[in-house]
């Protein structure tokens, strides 16, 4: 049986296990001693030549209101159908303490996991479940107890924790902290002028600025994922008895991330969340790709434009923590200390003692969009652009703690 145009089906064995890959996430599978299935790019490749022929996944139509719904572990209750399906529910741990970021107020909430239980697992869960962010229903959570909110401030820095959570000085008044907001950037205004300059500094220091045209710089405000990323940075910058140092080390300031344009929105509220922001490479692992450069993240695979031209690109603060040279299709880091099993923070595309251009990392409040610009470029490169090159001789990792403003 030929499917038209030319596609000739598996036995049923054989299609059993493709499938059964493909709802893993499995990345390759042997499928004969001949020939291997690469299920990431739905390829047959015969393992002696090379050669290889595209593979289709000839899958029902999907029909919304069939799709199972994503379950509470506990309560076993039905996920609301308007939740998109790339976002994941939250696996949640008695003990843990879990930042909420959106509350529907129909008893489900978005949040982000700020300090993990003693004993909670930190393995891979099921596909459309994370450990780190989700939605969750609020009946399974109760507000913290003194010992927990005590425990919790002890890790970001004795009695001085409740500081480190503040936002920047800088931020306008929040209106709404259970939402993103965005703050325009005006260089003619002389209290955000500055600012401004200084994005848009760092945004051209590798791209020739003749072929960009910047339409807006927003500032990103969002309280829940703020306090996320510093409890995540908190935790990571503890290995260093000197802060300072710690913050020379383990923190950047700032990283690029090119995204579509419908992307923008979700990661305003819910942050890089590696259901929809880590779909374009897998080469140094399956995770959120940030790049030194901007030459790199606006390249079009990855800041896709609008039909009027207009690309989108976030400017990020992350915590890339210690790092390990990425490999190919990878759930996780490494490990880096095998006695206590403790895994690499991210992985990045150059060897140990090279400076990295690009950075992946596996926890969703490693990282946070605190600029999103808006532009539009022309001749633009079609080669790729090389990962691995020497950094501009202008870069500096962390440009606010080198200027005194963090």
């Amino acid at each position: 049986v030929v499917k038209p145009p030319h596609w000739i089906p598996y036995d049923d064995a054989t299609a059993a296990r493709l499938e059964k890959a493909y709802v893993a996430r499995q990345g390759k599978i042997q499928l004969t001693a001949a020939y291997e299935a690469n299920i990431e790019r739905m390829l047959q490749i015969n393992v002696r030549t090379g050669f290889s022929r595209n593979m289709l996944r000839d899958a029902p139509p999907v029909v919304p209101v069939a799709r199972p719904a994503s379950r509470d572990v506990e309560q076993g209750a039905d996920r609301p159908s308007d939740i998109d399906a790339d976002e994941p529910c939250m696996v949640l741990h008695v003990g843990s303490i879990v930042q909420i970021a959106r509350d529907r107020g129909d008893g489900w909430a978005f949040g982000s996991l700020m300090q993990r239980a003693a004993g909670a697992p930190t393995d891979a869960p099921p596909v459309g479940w994370n450990r780190d962010q989700g939605w969750f229903e609020m009946e399974n959570t109760e507000v913290p107890s003194a010992d927990q909110l005590a425990e919790l401030q002890k890790n970001l820095g004795g009695s001085g924790g409740a500081s480190a959570l503040d936002p920047p000085t800088y931020w306008d008044e929040v209106k709404n902290p259970l939402e993103g907001e965005l703050f325009r950037l005006d260089p003619r205004d002389a209290k955000t002028a500055d600012e401004y300059n200084r994005v848009q500094k760092a945004f051209l220091l590798t791209l020739p600025a003749k072929n960009f045209r910047i339409y807006s710089i927003d500032r990103v405000q969002n309280v829940s994922l703020w306090q996320s990323y510093s409890v995540k940075k908190s935790q990571i910058c503890a290995r260093e008895e000197d802060e300072s140092k710690a913050l020379r080390k383990y923190v950047r300031c700032w990283l690029f991330h090119g995204c579509p344009g419908d992307i923008v929105p979700k990661i305003l509220q819910q942050g890089f969340n590696r259901s929809f922001c880590g779909k374009n490479a897998t080469f140094y692992g399956k995770g959120v790709y940030f790049a030194r450069d901007a030459k790199y993240s606006t390249y079009p695979l990855y800041c896709r434009p609008d039909p009027q031209g207009v690309q989108s690109i976030f400017l990020v603060r992350a915590v890339v923590g210690q790092y390990c040279k990425g490999v190919k299709d990878a759930l996780t880091p490494e490990v880096r200390d095998a006695a206590k099993n403790l895994l690499y923070d991210s992985t990045v595309d150059t060897d140990p003692g090279k400076e990295p251009s690009i950075y992946v990392t596996y926890h969703d409040a490693q990282a946070y969009p605190e600029y999103l610009i808006k532009f539009s470029q022309t001749n633009v490169p079609k080669a790729h652009p090389a990962a691995g090159e020497a950094p501009h001789r202008m870069y500096r990792q962390n440009i606010l703690e080198a200027e005194g403003i963090e």
